[in-house]
């Protein structure tokens, strides 16, 4: 049988109307799945068991519209703010030159406990990816980006070629206010709609 994936931990709520609701740890509303019914289980595959894909078994689902989009933009910019790619990219659409590691940033090869501060970004017009334009069924045109090449110097004086990625330290406290938003104005909007289905019956 597949891992068991941990059950999400949730509170209880209550909008202005008197409705209870429940928002997780992050302080997101949730509702039990729809697949599983809140179970975290479902049919038997000999991968993953009877993990529910709906819920992943954590047998909760974020409430679909705002809500959902809100849960999703916090779970990028967690994943944006652990990890930076070093490549850098030329965009035919924008044509610009875009690289995610900045100077300043504080960042380490996954599996040192040691972090480097980045001192320089160096990027050349050297192409190192190939790049493909081409045409969608309807006639519009495909375009890929370029991959440039990228140097990174540090403050000890290291320097090495980008193309990889890289673990980056976050910032705790940005990232704690950017949750607080999200997850308020997810509240407010599921609260919102919640509070105008008891109305709807009165």
């Amino acid at each position: 049988m597949g891992i068991r994936r941990p059950r999400t931990e949730t509170t209880t709520r209550t909008t202005p109307a008197g409705v209870e609701y429940l928002v997780n740890k992050n302080g997101f509303p949730v509702v039990h799945c729809g697949r599983c019914g809140g179970s975290g289980d479902y049919s038997f595959n000999p991968m993953d068991g009877t993990t529910c894909f709906g819920c992943h078994g954590s047998a909760f689902q974020t409430p679909a519209g705002l809500p959902s989009q809100l849960a999703t933009e916090w779970s990028n910019a967690v994943r944006a703010a652990k990890q930076v790619n070093t490549a850098a990219y030329w965009s035919p659409v924008t044509r610009e030159i875009t690289c995610e590691v900045q100077v300043g940033d504080q960042v380490a090869h996954h599996g040192d406990k040691e972090w480097s501060t980045v001192a320089g970004v160096r990027i050349t017009r050297r192409i190192t990816g190939s790049a493909f334009v081409g045409l969608n069924p309807d006639g519009s045109p495909t375009l890929h980006t370029l991959t440039l090449e990228s140097w990174l110097t540090y403050a000890d004086g290291r320097r090495e070629r980008g193309g990889y990625l890289l673990r980056r330290r976050p910032d705790v406290a940005a990232l704690h206010a950017l949750r607080d938003d999200l997850a308020a104005r997810a509240r407010a909007a599921y609260e919102e709609r919640l509070d105008r289905k008891v109305r709807a019956h009165r």
